[in-house]
């Protein structure tokens, strides 16, 4: 995979580096969320999001798209 900003080296990740990013960063928002800190749980569900699981949910669904495609239309 190339990253589309940068015309250096291709890039690499995987899907269950992209699911354990997600999780790790919900679980910090459940654990002020079952304190019923209600604001603090969505302010770092919303940060954390915007700088870094919301990535790693993007590349997820891609990764799961293209092997989806594959599967379906490439055989």
């Amino acid at each position: 995979m190339f990253n589309p900003y940068h015309q250096e080296e291709p890039i690499q990740g995987s899907l269950t580096d992209d699911i354990s990013g997600i999780y790790q960063d919900l679980q910090s928002g459940i654990y002020f969320y079952e304190r019923k800190n209600f604001q603090e749980a969505i302010w770092t569900w919303k940060f954390g999001f915007e700088i870094h699981w919301g990535v790693h949910a993007i590349d997820a669904i891609h990764a799961l798209h293209s092997l989806i495609y594959r599967v379906l239309y490439m055989q």
